[in-house]
């Protein structure tokens, strides 16, 4: 009876450490998978933040490009409907009156200054587009007798100093065309007793460095550079 006791008691010492063994390796596995899904919610929580911010991303870069298009449409729009295009510059002819000019350009303008000098009138009338660009022309006696433009035509012709020194007095708009490589913009135009003078400018190289050549009945009367290289 003694050594059945004893047997029991060592079968019992026995079993408790194993029952320990077992509730601790149940703890580490629950601990493991609950790291595990941890991980794995912060994993999906990053996922969902780096797509939420590439949408967001995309969304404004679309913005951007829609505000770019409108203004691009709007600045073409407004010059359609003001009438200040090279086009219509270039179709204003001296003699005009103010209401053909006007028809041209799509408003009266507005009248900058008047003048009367021994019974002769004049008055100065402009044009402004929303990019800055003007048209301004000269009535005498309610005639154009001047007309001159600033943003309106530009020439996309580069020159040099060494072409631009190869022009001469006489030469005419077509020999000056060839020598510099391509149209100047014209600057002015006007018609003073018969005589038609224009004022043409090339751009030079370097920035802010351009040539103006004048013009006296199709023939080249003046020339002037500032910065030419």
């Amino acid at each position: 009876m003694k050594k059945t006791i004893i047997t029991m008691l060592l079968a019992m010492s026995l079993a408790l450490p194993l029952a320990g063994c077992g509730g601790s390796s149940s703890t580490a596995s629950t601990s493991e998978s609950t790291s595990v899904s941890k991980t794995g919610d912060k994993d999906k929580s990053e996922a969902k933040k780096a797509g939420s911010e590439k949408k967001k991303t995309d969304s404004n870069k679309k913005s951007a490009s829609k505000k770019k298009s409108t203004s691009t449409a709007s600045k073409k729009t407004d010059e359609k409907k003001s009438g200040l295009t090279a086009e219509n510059f270039m179709k204003i002819d001296m003699g005009m009156t103010l209401d053909q000019v006007a028809k041209l350009l799509g408003s009266k303008g507005k009248k900058a200054s008047e003048t009367s000098i021994a019974g002769t009138k004049s008055a100065v009338y402009a044009w402004s587009g929303s990019d800055l660009s003007t048209i301004s022309v000269t009535f005498t006696d309610g005639k154009a007798s001047v007309k001159s433009q600033a943003g309106v035509i530009t020439s996309k012709v580069k020159v040099s100093l060494k072409q631009y020194e190869q022009v001469k007095t006489g030469m005419t708009y077509d020999q000056v065309k060839k020598v510099l490589g391509g149209d100047g913009a014209l600057m002015s135009a006007d018609e003073i007793l018969g005589v038609k003078g224009e004022t043409y400018s090339w751009s030079g190289k370097s920035l802010l460095s351009s040539c103006t050549i004048i013009f006296s009945g199709g023939k080249v009367s003046s020339v002037t550079e500032a910065g030419l290289e």
